[in-house]
């Protein structure tokens, strides 16, 4: 795994799978300087990026199932033209 540094962002290489993690995809999010240090932190603490990322996303996805959410606000829509 590599790690990219640029202008006020740094970009974080992790993979996402399923349970069992059987097949793997990576993807490439850039992350603000503040949010890698946080992860820098946690691997200290014997995190890997990948796994906290995983289980973050594992749990955000569990609470949309049970709640879904709304991207937007519903309502009627007016053109202000």
């Amino acid at each position: 795994m590599h790690s990219l540094v640029l202008p006020e962002h740094m970009c974080v290489y992790f993979f996402l799978g399923s349970e069992g993690m059987p097949n793997l995809e990576r993807i490439v999010i850039q992350l603000p300087v503040d949010l890698k240090t946080q992860l820098d932190k946690l691997k200290q603490q014997g995190y890997t990026t990948s796994g906290f990322i995983r289980a973050m996303l594992e749990r955000e996805f569990a609470k949309m199932e049970e709640k879904p959410v709304t991207p937007f606000p519903v309502g009627k829509r007016v053109n202000i033209r």
